[in-house]
């Protein structure tokens, strides 16, 4: 198992969790191409404590988007 992988899974895990409760992802806690996507999107927002979230579908697509 690489780095990668374990990066990977980190992230399945996050958004599994997110989808699972639906709650918003802090981007803290996605990979920072991941987080400027976002950003230049507009799909991240502060919404706790002036903390950036963005939702569980928009980091989805996200990826989907990225080649990486």
């Amino acid at each position: 198992m690489t780095a990668q992988d374990d990066r990977w899974r980190y992230l399945h895990s996050v958004i599994w969790d997110a989808l699972r409760r639906g709650d918003d992802i802090p981007l803290d806690e996605l990979p920072e191409h991941v987080q400027a996507y976002l950003a230049e999107t507009g799909a991240a927002r502060p919404i706790y404590n002036g903390v950036v979230h963005a939702s569980a579908e928009d980091v989805l697509a996200a990826l989907s988007q990225i080649n990486d």
